[in-house]
């Protein structure tokens, strides 16, 4: 007679929020050592490599840094998978597919390094205040509709629309920031800026319906 089975305990489901922040493993020090890798190219492989995690807080952010990276036009390229990965999270997916062509594509390591350069003081001091709270925020009927408001941050990217572009990519990187972390403030943060985008895209068009008036 064999002996019976044992059991083996359920393995939990990956989440958004278990990502390992340790002080040697910081966002900003990922940054430094990007910029200061070998070879002439970055691609998001090599970006996602270092930064450690693959969940779509960890491909937003780094999708949006190389948006904001790239001259306005050429933005879309990094920008639109952006509103892939909020299409995916906005049914529930957690481990976001992404296309290789997207994945395979670099850009110049130099140009990433000075821009990297030029928000990691900023990443620094944000840090600090990163922390794990407000699980609610955390819960998956949320964790839809951020996926839902990437989608609309990713469009201003996409297009580009002046000032609104900036504004998107701020409120994308508080989202990524948030759902890496677990930090529901961080959350709060990004649906701000969607707010203030919403406010910059309104004001621009009642600017323009003001000006063709007065022009036609």
């Amino acid at each position: 007679m064999s002996p019976p089975a044992t059991r083996l305990a359920p393995r939990e489901a990956p989440s958004e929020t278990q990502m390992p922040r340790s002080p040697d493993h910081t966002l900003s020090r990922v940054l430094g050592e990007l910029a200061r890798g070998e070879g002439d190219r970055l691609t998001l492989d090599q970006a996602l490599e270092a930064l450690g995690d693959r969940s779509s807080g960890g491909v937003i952010l780094v999708l949006t840094l190389v948006s904001i990276c790239m001259p306005p036009g050429l933005s879309a390229v990094p920008a639109t998978p952006v509103a892939m990965v909020g299409v995916q999270m906005l049914f529930g997916r957690q481990e976001p597919w992404v296309p290789q062509f997207v994945r395979s594509r670099s850009l110049d390591r130099r140009r990433a390094g000075r821009v990297f350069d030029k928000v990691r003081p900023t990443l620094q001091r944000v840090e600090r205040y990163l922390r794990p709270r407000w699980p609610r925020l955390l819960r998956p009927a949320h964790l839809r509709l951020v996926g839902l408001g990437c989608v609309a941050l990713s469009v201003p990217m996409i297009i580009p629309i002046p000032f609104a572009h900036s504004t998107a990519g701020l409120g994308l990187i508080a989202f990524a920031a948030g759902l890496l972390v677990g930090d529901g403030l961080a959350l709060l943060a990004g649906w701000g800026m969607a707010l203030v985008c919403a406010g910059v895209l309104a004001g621009e068009a009642l600017l323009g319906h003001h000006l063709s008036a007065h022009v036609f």
